[in-house]
């Protein structure tokens, strides 16, 4: 009989630490980024001036409707549910015990 061994040796704490650590600084960065990416169009709308306002309306008006479509999705997803206690999982002789 054969014993199922890893393939491999097991990582020690600070190897799993280290690359925990190396993981974590890689998306601070990233969103460090993004954030300065937000920045920078958010300079170039205000740079544009009217046709930002333009911009800004339909932002407004794309967040209503993404607003709208996720709260029918809910709605949806509520409606399908049982809201009731259920008996089906209750054992032989257990009806009507609930704590």
């Amino acid at each position: 009989m054969s014993k199922n061994k890893p393939q491999g040796k097991k990582i020690t704490y600070n190897q799993l630490m280290a690359a925990l650590a190396d993981t974590a600084r890689g998306l601070q960065q990233a969103y460090i980024r993004i954030a300065n990416l937000e920045q920078y169009i958010g300079f170039y709308i205000e740079f544009k001036g009217r046709e930002g306002k333009r911009f800004h309306r339909w932002l407004d008006k794309k967040k209503q409707e993404a607003q709208k479509e996720y709260d029918l999705h809910k709605n949806e997803e509520t409606d399908g549910e049982n809201l009731e206690t259920s008996t089906v999982d209750e054992g032989p002789g257990s009806e009507g015990i609930r704590t």
